[in-house]
C-alpha cells in the first residue's frame, strides 16, 4: 500500500465515531457477528459512553467550580492582608465557630483562642509576618466545602536576629451566605532559619 493510501485509510478509521469504530472491528471476517460479538460491542459501547458523559460531568463541575475557588482564594488574600496589619478583628471574620487549628505542638479549638494566639505573637513580635500561598483550590460538587494545599511562611526578629520558619498547610473552608470561612486550619513545619530560635 503506498503512503498516500494508507494515510487516507487512517483517516477514514479515525473519523469514524466510538460505535461505528467498534463495530467495524468486531465484525467476523467470515460472516455476521455472533451474539458473543454483539455482547462485546455493546459492553464497549456502554463504556465508551460512560466515559464520555464522566468527562463532560467533570468539566461541567470543573466550570461551575471555578468562581467558587477563585473566591476562596480572594478569602486568602485577605487573611493575609489582615495578618500583615495585625488586625484580629479582620482575621476572626474569615473563622467558622467550630475552626480548630492545629500542627505537631498545640490544638486551638474556636475563633477567639485561633485569634488569640495570633494577638500574642504580634505583641511578643513586632516584626512578625505570616503567609499562606495557595498551591491547590478544589471545590467539592455541592459547593459548600472546599480545600486548600499550599505553603507558609513565618518570619520575625529573634533578639534582632532575623528568623524564619517554611513549611506546608491544609486548610478546609466551608461556605455560607455571607462567603467562606475557614474550619480546619493544618499547618506543619519544614525548615528553621536563625540560630537564636532554631538552634544551630
Amino acid at each position: 500500500m503506498s503512503l498516500g493510501l494508507a494515510q487516507a485509510a487512517r483517516r477514514r478509521t479515525t473519523s469514524l465515531s466510538p460505535f461505528r469504530y467498534i463495530v467495524r472491528h468486531t465484525r467476523s471476517p467470515s460472516g455476521p457477528r455472533t451474539s458473543h460479538q454483539r455482547r462485546f460491542t455493546l459492553i464497549a459501547w456502554l463504556l465508551v459512553t460512560a466515559s464520555t458523559a464522566g468527562c463532560a460531568a467533570n468539566s461541567v463541575t470543573a466550570r461551575a467550580s471555578a468562581p467558587r475557588a477563585a473566591a476562596v482564594r480572594a478569602a486568602r488574600v485577605r487573611w493575609n492582608a489582615a495578618v500583615a496589619r495585625h488586625d484580629t478583628a479582620a482575621v476572626r471574620r474569615l473563622l467558622a465557630d467550630s475552626v480548630v487549628q492545629t500542627n505537631h505542638l498545640f490544638v486551638s479549638m474556636g475563633p477567639d483562642r485561633y485569634v488569640g494566639g495570633l494577638a500574642r505573637q504580634f505583641a511578643r513580635r513586632p516584626a512578625f509576618t505570616f503567609v499562606y500561598t495557595p498551591e491547590r483550590v478544589e471545590v467539592s460538587r455541592s459547593g459548600e466545602l472546599a480545600s486548600e494545599y499550599g505553603y507558609w511562611r513565618e518570619t520575625w526578629l529573634e533578639s534582632g536576629e532575623p528568623t524564619e520558619l517554611r513549611g506546608t498547610y491544609f486548610v478546609v473552608w466551608r461556605y455560607r451566605a455571607g462567603g467562606w470561612e475557614i474550619v480546619r486550619d493544618v499547618f506543619v513545619p519544614a525548615s528553621c532559619t536563625g540560630e537564636r530560635y532554631c538552634g544551630p
